[in-house]
């Protein structure tokens, strides 16, 4: 049987009527009515980011396997950092008045922080250290760092929308804080009195202090001030890594040759992280063009594998900014014209549909959450519920119940496997 898995960043919300509920989704309720529900707390008492998520869907107890972001947005841009090398997801932000007052600059362009991003490659400068600055997408960049002696990654973050959170098998964790303010940025330490933090907490300062004098200086920047825009002359620095671990490969635990379709780093890297394939999509600005292009891939490679991981990211976009209507319209988008052309074009009589989110962004709080996200499973084996639509509270009353962490993955093995 063929799996898809389709993760809708974000799309979970809170409160009376979520934008998921107030969205006019005729395709995704059609599954749900079809199928069975459940909510999902991808890593239950965290509002995780989406790497910590998306291995826990996968099947990966992130508290034993995350490497940390950094690491897994680098292997997304196509760096396989060496042991003792560090990586850290960066975001170029605005800095004013002693203070970080927007962490995504204003929402620069992919053309600016690509610019950006190869200045500092080019021109930051650390006595007996390489300093690598990847551009990821937007405002996020990734920066590598390799000294003469190994790093290490026990080290706090300059990014207070984030705490680093330290699992039993030592493995660092980010846990989304409060609703943004501004704040004045502290500089990193090391978490752990060793030699190897001490280090990498020094460079990182050094970092983002000569960071800040070049992007201040940039022209982009001058422009963006002149044009009333907020420039992007900072970097908050979190999600630090110095190396991979060896999870196994998920081809040998679900017994089905697996590949995603995403655009995204961080989620390429993942899958590579894991063995997956990947079937790369080009990152596009307008929604339905990237959600069609998907479809194409689909289609395109429909016979090549057992099992799809969709990463679609749009409505996380705007729970970020809070815009509750912005959401809501993203969610009926991607309904229009990613489910509906799935449910229409593909035969799906021996196919099982899993849709889901990698945490909740409410609109409420522009920031992720710890609260669980919808969960439906449609197939063949899978009988359906009394639950007749799609959202946060109606799914509370599917025949799932409440799904945590891997448990998801394990749900996925035994519908596919003939498993009632």
């Amino acid at each position: 049987m063929k799996v898809l898995l389709i993760v809708i960043d974000g799309m979970g919300d809170i409160g009376e009527k979520t934008p998921l509920e107030e969205a006019n989704t005729p395709n995704m309720d059609f599954l749900a009515m079809l199928g069975k529900t459940g909510i999902y707390y991808p890593l239950k008492g965290i509002a995780p980011g989406s790497g910590e998520a998306m291995l826990s869907i996968l099947g990966y107890n992130p508290k034993e396997y995350y490497p940390g972001r950094g690491p897994l947005e680098a292997l997304g841009l196509g760096h396989r950092i060496k042991r003792g090398e560090l990586a850290l997801r960066g975001d170029l932000c605005t800095f004013y008045n002693g203070k970080i007052i927007d962490r995504r600059a204003g929402g620069i362009s992919n053309k600016e922080g690509k610019e950006l991003a190869k200045y500092l490659d080019r021109h930051v400068l650390i006595t007996d250290t390489n300093v690598k600055v990847l551009h990821a997408i937007n405002h996020r960049i990734n920066v590598i760092l390799s000294y003469k002696k190994p790093l290490g990654d026990k080290i706090s973050t300059n990014d207070e929308e984030y705490e680093i959170l330290l699992s039993d098998h030592d493995i660092e964790l980010l846990n989304a804080k409060n609703t943004f303010s501004p704040y004045t940025p502290k500089p990193i330490v090391p978490l752990e009195n060793t030699e190897s933090n001490k280090k990498s907490a020094e460079l990182l300062n050094q970092f983002i202090s000569k960071s800040y004098a070049l992007l201040n200086n940039h022209y982009l920047n001058k422009e963006r001030i002149k044009s009333k825009k907020l420039p992007a002359n900072f970097v908050i620095l979190r999600g630090a890594g110095n190396k991979l671990l060896n999870p196994k490969n998920i081809r040998e635990k679900t017994k089905k040759l697996w590949a995603m379709i995403a655009e995204m780093p961080l989620e390429i890297g993942v899958a590579k992280y894991i063995g997956m394939e990947v079937l790369n999509v080009e990152k596009k600005d307008n929604i339905i063009d990237s959600l069609n292009e998907k479809i194409e891939v689909l289609k395109e490679n429909w016979d090549e594998y057992d099992a799809f991981y969709f990463y679609i990211k749009s409505p996380d976009i705007y729970g970020h900014l809070g815009d509750f209507d912005g959401k809501k319209h993203s969610l009926e988008l991607i309904d229009k014209h990613f489910f509906y052309r799935l449910t229409d074009e593909f035969d799906l009589k021996d196919v099982l549909i899993v849709v889901t989110a990698d945490h909740s962004t409410p609109v409420s709080l522009k920031r992720h959450s710890s609260n669980p996200v919808p969960l439906l499973i449609f197939g063949p084996n899978v009988s359906k519920d009394k639950v007749e639509k799609f959202g946060e509270n109606f799914c509370k009353e599917g025949e799932l119940g409440v799904v945590e962490g891997t448990q998801l993955m394990d749900l996925i093995v035994k519908f596919s496997r003939n498993e009632s």
